[in-house]
């Protein structure tokens, strides 16, 4: 699963500066450099910005990490009509075209992640992986966005 973070340090001036670094996966994916900025709060937006990249990357190739080939899942949101599809697949642009709905947010994830969205949503079920497009689960899924 990906990650972001913010690292504090003081640089030779005695001024501070906050570095945000990232990983595309899990632990043996290698940490990137997302940026370096002055204050706090401009971190903080560049943290919300690469975790929304992060979210809508959709990798059309293989990601390697110390010689295995990785295919990142997501846990995507598809809309058709008053319905909602909550899925998982590695490529959920072309998932959701093959089901003629609307792609409305894709986040990285895997089987577990999806599982506690299908719990946390059940009573809006209408069958398998499809849920009623109710404004509970619409704000959820626009927080992930």
């Amino acid at each position: 699963m990906s990650s972001v973070s913010i690292r504090q340090r003081t640089i030779s001036s005695g001024e501070e500066r906050f570095d945000v670094r990232y990983r595309r996966g899990g632990r043996y994916f290698p940490v990137e450099h997302g940026g370096t900025f002055h204050t706090r709060e401009e971190a903080d937006l560049r943290v919300e910005s690469v975790r929304r990249d992060l979210a809508r990357a959709l990798p059309r190739r293989r990601l390697k990490a110390r010689g295995k080939v990785y295919r990142p899942e997501f846990v995507y949101f598809a809309r058709l009509g008053d319905l909602i599809k909550i899925g998982i697949s590695q490529e959920p642009g072309t998932r959701a075209q093959t089901l003629n709905a609307e792609l409305l947010g894709a986040i990285w994830g895997d089987r577990d992640l999806e599982a506690q969205l299908h719990e946390e949503f059940h009573d809006l079920r209408v069958g398998g992986e499809w849920f009623r497009a109710e404004p509970r689960l619409l704000e959820r899924i626009e927080a992930f966005a």
